[in-house]
Formats: structure tokens, C-alpha cells, sequence
């Protein structure tokens, strides 16, 4: 197992990703709808925190994106999430009705 550690104290680093697009097919082995290989999502997570990540913040842009990190949440404590926009959806949220979005948004 790799292990992050400071110089001085031998202590390992802690660490919080404050942006984690885990909703992302990509771990659960699917490139550009292509199954590539099996789902590694645990061990991704597994590596994560073994090398001192103490917190992870799923990151919610789009509406299927929200319910997808609240499950993901509920699974693991460690594991937080945020709703908002990601500039790269902007254009989505013109197609979809933003209110609605915004609307389900402040719900959840």
C-alpha cells in the first residue's frame, strides 16, 4: 500500500477532495459507452483513502448527478456532497428547465 507521510513526524498526510466526480461511468469501467473493464469504484476509493483521503466531496452538475451522489453518500460515511452548476453543463440546463433543477436542487 502506498503511504503519503511528512518528513519530520513520520505522520500520514491527511487529505479532503473537495471535487470528486465519482458519478462518472468512467469508474464503473465505461468509456464513451463502452464497457472497457469491470466496475473498480471501490478499489478507487480504497486507494484514495489508504494514502490519507479523509473526506471526499462528490460533486452533483446535473440533475441525475444529484440522486447518483446522494445513494453514493449514503453508502459511506466518509463520502459528501454538493449540487451546483459545472460550466460544461450550462448548456444542458438550457435545454432541461433550470427552475426545475434549481427547484430539486434546494429539496434534496
Amino acid at each position: 500500500k502506498a503511504v503519503v507521510s511528512t518528513q519530520s513526524t513520520g505522520a500520514m498526510r491527511k487529505f479532503v477532495d473537495i471535487g470528486a466526480n465519482l458519478t462518472d461511468s468512467v469508474f464503473k469501467g465505461i468509456y464513451r459507452g463502452k464497457n472497457v473493464h469491470s466496475d473498480d469504484f471501490q478499489a478507487v476509493l480504497s486507494r484514495a483513502f489508504d494514502v490519507g483521503m479523509v473526506k471526499i466531496i462528490v460533486t452533483a452538475g446535473c440533475e441525475e448527478d444529484i440522486y447518483d451522489s446522494l445513494s453514493l453518500v449514503k453508502e459511506d460515511e466518509r463520502l459528501y456532497c454538493t449540487v451546483g452548476f459545472i460550466l460544461r453543463d450550462v448548456m444542458s440546463l438550457r435545454k432541461l428547465q433550470a427552475p426545475k433543477y434549481i427547484s430539486t436542487s434546494l429539496k434534496l
